[in-house]
């Protein structure tokens, strides 16, 4: 059977799957980022997408145009097929995706795609003649591989296939890679144009009305939960490493937008132990006292993420 398998890819275990993925690639790449810089770097770390119901798709339906051309300051670029299984041309689709990993793996180039086994981002480690091997979550090497012509046959009918490829000029400078992912999270919360549902405070009001309405989707309370709680616990990782690899003059700002989004981390945590992932009791989001002590803390987190994101403003226009 022909196969081909990048032996020492991996992926890193995040909520944020796709950041999780593409962690994995720069590490077979060799690129030498930590999970902070990876996660801030691409601006990940500062987003957030909340629906009015707390949807779980909020976490990966949103805009990731600018988080792909971010990418490139880190020393690798991202080609992509993207569609969806009501296209006309789905299936040709599904092909060009095969072909662009082959295409890729064949170089040495990893990849990674969306739903091989659950609705998440997976590396794929490998070929044979029909099938991706692939790792993720609850998928290893022993996981049973997926036929090409399969891909996007969900109910949510998606290819989002990627080839990540390093650069020959390899990652930007410090302060590219620094100021163009806070001028990205400022611009991300305060025009919403790469958000499917809120951002920035609009997107806290949405997750406060979720819990105030009853509306509030059992599943999506905790996985939103999960994921910005993440988020934000590398962005304060994020400008912790960038205040070290900048100028000391710096210092002071980085400082005040790290205790900034340290409130906004830990108030998520509370969040997302009110709503755990794991053990999730659909009574959960129905249960007053839990969604008041919810509100409570999404509240302190939105004052402070409105005072972190004018720090980061700030950082960005003196750098």
């Amino acid at each position: 059977m022909l196969m081909n398998i990048l032996e020492g890819l991996d992926w890193e275990p995040l909520w944020a799957t796709h950041v999780g993925c593409i962690k994995g690639c720069v590490d077979y790449l060799k690129l030498g980022h930590s999970v902070a810089w990876v996660y801030g770097g691409s601006g990940h770390a500062f987003v957030l997408n909340v629906s009015a119901d707390l949807c779980p798709s909020g976490p990966t339906t949103w805009e990731p145009e600018p988080f792909y051309e971010l990418g490139r300051n880190l020393g690798y670029e991202i080609k992509t097929v993207h569609g969806h299984k009501g296209m006309e041309n789905f299936p040709e689709l599904q092909k060009e995706a095969w072909e662009l990993v082959n295409l890729a793996l064949n170089a040495g180039s990893p990849c990674y795609g969306w739903e091989l086994l659950y609705p998440e981002y997976y590396v794929i480690r490998g070929y044979d003649q029909n099938h991706y091997h692939f790792l993720g979550p609850g998928a290893d090497a022993d996981t049973k591989p997926k036929l090409w012509m399969e891909l996007g046959e969900t109910d949510i009918g998606v290819i989002d296939m990627h080839a990540v490829r390093p650069l020959e000029e390899g990652p930007a400078d410090d302060v590219t890679v620094v100021k163009a992912a806070l001028e990205f999270a400022v611009a991300y919360a305060q025009t919403g144009k790469w958000a499917f549902a809120g951002a920035g405070s609009k997107g806290y009001d949405n997750w406060i009305k979720a819990f105030e309405s009853g509306k509030a989707h059992p599943h999506g309370a905790a996985y939103n939960a999960a994921v910005w709680t993440e988020c934000r616990k590398y962005a304060v990782e994020f400008l912790k490493e960038a205040k070290k690899r900048l100028d000391d003059k710096l210092s002071p700002m980085f400082d005040e937008a790290t205790s900034h989004y340290k409130i906004v981390r830990d108030n998520l945590e509370q969040v997302a132990e009110l709503f755990p992932f794991q053990g999730m009791d659909p009574e959960h989001v129905k249960d007053k006292e839990r969604t008041k002590k919810a509100i409570e803390a999404l509240k302190v987190s939105r004052e402070a993420e409105e005072k972190g994101l004018a720090a980061l403003e700030k950082i960005a226009e003196s750098i």
